[in-house]
């Protein structure tokens, strides 16, 4: 086993750290640019900074200004006859009500409620980078995908042609076989059927490679027909070790925050049924004024307001479980997550393992598959063979190529998805 991964290690192209190319890089930037829910994420990174600072100014002083005016038809008047003064009537003028007010309250204590109101938006915020994080990892490993597999579909072209090329030879060949006499014309037919056949496939995997192309060009917001610049073929190289822990992938981070956000709002709810304690000013410039003048006057008050929640019909208990059991189901979520990082990363690895075996199989299969196609058609020449062998030998030939792409194809996948598995893709950020 030693032995195979060092072949292996030999015969791969040993690359960066996380395979990637001028282009694969390029192309990946260029989908991060232009992808509509990572702009809509990161305006809701910018929306949640905002609400911490919303939640902190609950912490200072709030100040509060009216003013209102109104006229009475028939203001109170009060007529008193008293002994010592005699009749005495106080109001009936003051037809205009008018006045403005000011106040400034300043909470002293409120059970924790502000406090906990400041974490819970600094967590919403926390998600949300995290969701613009998996989101980015998501972009990526998208583009790598789409790039590859262009790759491997232009290979496929390649392969296509020189099957194509190789019918072609075999045709020209019986074709003087057949003007000299030697062989059935039947024979010319089953090759110049084997010819469209070549040309089917070539038509088919060229189509294949445009639509992979669109699918790209989708994706970075360029023009779906652009012909886009791409490796010659699919390089692999062997798998290093992770930068980063699990603990970095978007998801885990996203579903932490999942943890402190329910337990923040179960302070929260319990916040709520705390003591509050608050003290205020208010001042007021209005009329009618003292002992019913018909001017404004200034007035005001200063004020310590203590409010002790005492029943609230069973609705704390029942809040607080509500609260409870929300956070018991964010600490499973984790756990769930958590095992299917571990289960991504173990697959990729061994995705890649095999892969990189069928790399091995499928190349020696090809030079074998290369070399009896070669001795085929030599023997045909010479007429110790049948067209049928030929066509054998041309169809092995073609089926090694496509399994060789296939491989190396599956390897970078596999390297791709590990590398998302690993919080790779976030590192290159």
């Amino acid at each position: 086993m030693k032995k195979l991964i060092l072949i292996l290690f030999i015969l791969l192209t040993a690359g960066e750290t996380y395979a990637q190319t001028a282009y694969s890089e390029q192309y990946r930037r260029k989908a991060l640019e232009y992808n509509h829910d990572l702009k809509a994420a990161e305006k809701n990174i910018s929306a949640s900074l905002e609400l911490i600072r919303s939640a902190q100014g609950d912490r200072l002083p709030q100040i509060s200004a009216g003013g209102s005016w109104q006229y009475t038809i028939n203001p109170v008047e009060i007529n008193a006859n008293l002994p010592s003064v005699g009749s005495l009537t106080l109001g009936g003028e003051n037809h205009h009500q008018y006045g403005l007010s000011t106040s400034v309250a300043q909470p002293l204590y409120t059970g924790g409620r502000i406090l906990q109101s400041i974490r819970l938006a600094k967590f919403q915020a926390s998600a949300a980078r995290n969701q613009a994080d998996l989101l980015r990892s998501a972009i990526n490993y998208q583009a790598d995908i789409l790039y590859w597999n262009i790759v491997a579909r232009s290979e496929m072209v390649g392969i296509n042609e020189r099957y194509r090329f190789s019918v072609e030879e075999l045709v020209k060949i019986v074709k003087q076989r057949v003007d000299v006499g030697l062989i059935d014309p039947q024979e010319l037919l089953m090759a110049e059927v084997k010819l469209d056949e070549a040309q089917l496939r070539y038509l088919e995997s060229n189509n294949l490679l445009q639509t992979g192309m669109m699918a790209l060009n989708s994706l970075i917001g360029n023009n779906l027909n652009t012909i886009l610049p791409i490796d010659s073929s699919i390089v692999v190289s062997p798998l290093a070790s992770p930068s980063a822990s699990i603990l970095d992938r978007p998801e885990m981070r996203l579903a932490q925050d999942q943890i402190h956000l329910a337990e923040t709002r179960e302070k929260l709810v319990k916040a709520g049924y705390n003591p509050r304690l608050s003290v205020g000013v208010d001042g007021s410039y209005s009329s009618p004024g003292y002992d019913f003048k018909k001017g404004a006057d200034w007035n005001g008050a200063v004020y310590a307001q203590l409010t002790i929640p005492v029943w609230s019909g069973g609705k704390r208990r029942s809040d607080s479980r509500a609260a409870r059991q929300r956070l018991y189901a964010a600490n499973d979520n984790y756990r769930k997550v958590e095992d299917q990082v571990n289960l991504e990363i173990q697959t990729a690895e061994a995705n890649f393992s095999q892969a990189c075996k069928r790399i091995l199989l499928t190349d020696n299969s090809l030079s074998k598959a290369v070399e009896n196609e070669n001795k085929s058609t030599e023997r045909y020449k010479e007429g110790q063979t049948s067209i049928l062998e030929v066509i054998d030998a041309q169809i092995y030939t073609l089926n090694a190529r496509n399994a060789c792409v296939r491989a190396r194809l599956d390897a970078q996948n596999a390297r791709a998805e590990y590398i998302r598995a690993t919080a790779g893709y976030n590192l290159m950020e």
